[in-house]
């Protein structure tokens, strides 16, 4: 073999050599991929009766104390018009009563239900409203006073609308079409159950999560608020912004007693303003 050839050979054979190894915090070590969040469970709705709709939320994670809005869409599908009842809320409830509110935990452990225990009254004038073909109803709300929830963790967060219209029917004044329930409560009568399971619905199961409280957080999101009802012109505009602050008062601030009354449009925003100043650092316990 010529010198040329051993070279080569030579040459090849330290190609070979196996690579050294290597060290355990060398840069190239290969990185294992992160697990993979959880996917979030797709919103499921279900109706009955000639409607269309669902109830929404802007996004599925929220800051406890963080105002959880939902709006509820439903349209008359039917060429008849659909006829419901509106109002008879309770006086304290801060949100309109004709829904029901259920949260169940990622365990499907219920933590709460809005209709358990029952308002001690209802307040307010109860009255008709009616759907014309391909109308729609829409009604927006907070659901925090429904369902006080501060607990950080997945939820499944359920709402429910029955389109009843309780008024003039001969179901029986004991029959509460109020606090929705998908199927009538056992222990009504079958005049009051044919009404309430006849009725138009629409249910929807929303994914929720929630992160800790943090008041810092919670003022951001309140902030742009006060800023909109600088310019209302009336006193029920975006009511249930109001009403959410009004409990908002009452559950995070409970010492605080220098909010303005609400008697005008213009009281709005100094109303707001104070109780977004007023936000404890923690979550206080329920107030008395």
């Amino acid at each position: 073999m010529g010198c040329r050839e051993l070279c080569a050979a030579l040459f090849l054979l330290g190609c070979k050599q196996p690579p050294a190894p290597i060290a355990a915090d060398d840069a190239r070590v290969a990185v294992v991929d992160a697990p993979k969040p959880e996917p979030v469970p797709a919103p499921v709705t279900r109706v009955r009766g000639p409607l269309k709709g669902q109830f929404s939320i802007e996004k599925t994670r929220f800051v406890a104390g963080e105002p959880i809005v939902v709006t509820l869409l439903a349209t008359n599908t039917d060429s008849g018009k659909v006829s419901f009842d509106v109002g008879g809320d309770y006086r304290a409830s801060f949100y309109p009563i004709r829904y029901g509110v259920l949260l169940h935990d990622s365990a499907g452990k219920k933590v709460c239900d809005n209709r358990d225990p029952m308002p001690m009254s209802l307040g307010g004038l109860t009255g008709p409203r009616t759907l014309s073909p391909g109308e729609t109803y829409r009604e927006t709300f907070a659901v925090n006073s429904a369902c006080e929830l501060f607990t950080a963790g997945r939820y499944r967060l359920t709402l429910i609308r029955l389109f009843t219209a309780q008024v003039g029917s001969d179901a029986g004044v004991h029959c509460d079409d109020t606090l929705a329930r998908e199927v009538a409560p056992p222990g009504v009568t079958p005049a009051c159950a044919k009404l309430l399971d006849g009725a138009p619905m629409i249910a929807t199961d929303l994914p929720l999560e929630l992160e800790a409280y943090d008041a810092s957080k919670v003022a951001a999101t309140l902030t742009p608020w006060v800023a909109e009802a600088a310019g209302y012109k009336d006193i029920g505009d975006h009511w249930h912004r109001t009403l959410y602050m009004q409990w908002m008062h009452r559950r995070l601030t409970c010492s605080f007693t220098g909010a303005p009354p609400l008697a005008k449009a213009s009281d709005v925003a100094p109303f707001m303003s104070a109780v977004i100043a007023a936000l404890p650092k923690t979550t206080p316990a329920p107030c008395p």
